[in-house]
């Protein structure tokens, strides 16, 4: 998979930054009120994001590279399609029961207490801290960017993929932090419900390069020496 499909996907699936991280970034701390203190503490909190994704990324390309080595990317890539699937069919009141119940919900509470902490705080320090946890959100478009990150198959390529994932996500997440209030709530749900589409999407196109049907470009067929086979120009 194309390392910069990263900044593609981070572009265009930051619309669904607006109704998810909109609330956080219009309720950040500003170190200051001047414009370049307003866009200087901005960039730290959208880095802070960023890196969290790419250490995400490092996590995601060694999984990768161990199923492939053991002969198992193709399982990898169709499990992860479908766990990617059943986040977008199954009812909510399952999902929340998955996401917020015993450890992870202790974990969540965690971060509410770390936010409420740092967003009484108005200093770069807070906003870059804010940003590192923030990565660590539930977010299905950031779960698309991670099994793209997992299909690299390698350490490096993974945390490179992550990191311009966070990137391309930057513009919009600046367009919100100045102007996002002049989005309404109605239009930020709206956004927000677009996500299930995109995540449907790439789980049935990991699921198809899986299953190696000899589709080109999208499912290309298995060399039994070499692996799936990369499309163009793999990394």
């Amino acid at each position: 998979m194309d390392i910069f499909t990263g900044f593609a996907l981070g572009i265009f699936g930051s619309f669904h930054c607006v109704g998810m991280c909109g609330p956080l970034a219009l309720a950040l701390p500003h170190a200051g009120s001047s414009r370049i203190e307003m866009i200087s503490g901005s960039l730290l909190y959208n880095a802070g994001r960023t890196v969290t994704y790419a250490l995400m990324g490092v996590l995601m390309g060694a999984l990768g590279a161990t199923a492939k080595f053991a002969g198992y990317q193709q399982a990898l890539s169709v499990g992860t399609g479908l766990i990617l699937l059943m986040s977008v069919l199954l009812p909510a009141h399952i999902k929340n029961k998955i996401f917020f119940s015993s450890p992870l919900n202790l974990g969540f509470s965690a971060m509410k207490g770390f936010f409420k902490k740092f967003l009484s705080r108005h200093s770069y320090t807070s906003l870059f801290s804010i940003g590192l946890v923030n990565g660590l959100l539930p977010c299905g478009l950031v779960y698309i960017a991670l099994a793209g990150a997992i299909v690299t198959s390698d350490i490096f390529y993974g945390a490179v993929y992550m990191g311009l994932f966070g990137v391309g996500t930057l513009p919009m997440m600046l367009f919100i932090s100045f102007a996002g209030r002049l989005m309404t709530l109605n239009f930020r749900q709206k956004l927000v419900h677009i996500m299930p589409v995109g995540v449907a999407v790439i789980s049935f196109l990991l699921i198809l390069r899986g299953l190696a049907l000899g589709i080109p470009y999208v499912s290309p067929r298995i060399d039994n020496n070499q692996g799936i086979q990369h499309i163009e120009c793999c990394h």
